[in-house]
């Protein structure tokens, strides 16, 4: 199995996020580190299962504006800055779901117009909590490992309790939850 990644960024306040004074390089560093710790852990488990395990990425769109333009750069410099080269590419798929129907119709204009639709990367319309309705998704997702937000089982519980595996320190515990999910 690979391993998923969930966000939520339909939800970010820009204008926090604009208070917050953090700096476009600042950004780029910190994805820096972050791409550098997935290439760890995904280097931990591609060593335990012996093959290459990659992630996928679901993305919640829902509830972005056009005020959510300000992070074009930000989202340029996750595709292709620093902090994309700094790490083997482990990419599976991307999941975009609650993506508007306008933006979704563009998207799919422009790229049989362009002629480049990527393989890897999905729009869906539906909203989140719907999504495993969808038989793309559903093939590729237990509802196990998905947070009930996205019409999953997991609670928010279970995936912050303080015995969770990712909290241990023997690092046998984080692979037997990996290994069970899988």
């Amino acid at each position: 199995g690979n391993l998923l990644s969930y966000e939520k960024c339909g939800s970010i306040s820009v204008e926090t996020f604009k208070a917050s004074g953090i700096t476009l390089e600042e950004y780029s560093k910190l994805l820096q580190y972050r791409k550098e710790c997935m290439s760890m852990v995904l280097h931990f488990l591609s060593t335990k299962e012996r093959k290459v395990v990659k992630y996928s990425l679901i993305l919640n769109v829902e509830g972005a504006t056009r005020e959510h333009r300000y992070f074009l750069p930000h989202m340029k410099e996750q595709k292709s800055g620093v902090g994309s080269i700094c790490s083997p590419a482990a990419w599976h798929k991307t999941y975009l779901v609650g993506v508007s129907p306008i933006a979704k119709l563009i998207y799919d204009i422009h790229t049989s117009t362009v002629g480049k639709r990527s393989q890897k990367t999905k729009l869906f319309s539906e909203k989140p909590s719907e999504i495993l309705q969808n038989s793309t998704i559903a093939a590729d997702f237990s509802p196990y490992l998905l947070p009930v937000e996205l019409g999953g089982k997991l609670s928010s519980q279970e995936a912050f309790d303080a015995t969770h595996p990712c909290f241990a320190s023997e690092s046998d515990l984080l692979y037997a939850k990996y290994k069970s999910t899988s």
